[in-house]
């Protein structure tokens, strides 16, 4: 499925997900080889994708600055969701910005589905 095309299927503030259901669960045991299976945190800044493997329940605010005008979330590797989390002051009838949804496909390649938080 081309990246525009998952762009349509986001899903905004899902009623029986809540946000803290993907992407925040205990890490996975692995070897270095396996870093799929862990859960990755997101930051979209100056057109770029950052991330950051979860460890230890790592936040976002711990990781990164000024999230406050940037859009971040989570992503869980295992099932392929994706969270993405709403700058203040964006107006929640604005869509997703096109570019932000490609950047997150080609950094993440296997999104199942998009969650949309505010």
């Amino acid at each position: 499925m081309s990246w525009y095309k998952k762009a349509q299927k986001i899903i905004e503030n899902p009623e029986n997900i809540n946000y803290w259901d993907i992407g925040h669960s205990p890490p996975i045991e692995h070897s270095r080889e396996i870093l799929e299976s862990n859960n990755i945190l997101w930051f979209f800044n100056n057109g770029t994708i950052e991330t950051k493997i979860e460890r230890d329940n790592t936040s976002h605010f711990q990781t990164f600055d000024d999230l406050s005008r940037h859009y971040y979330g989570r992503y869980e590797a295992e099932t392929g969701k994706l969270t993405i989390i709403i700058p203040e002051g964006v107006n929640s009838f604005r869509p997703i910005p096109n570019i932000l949804i490609k950047k997150l496909n080609e950094r993440f390649p296997n999104i199942s589905e998009i969650y949309k938080y505010y």
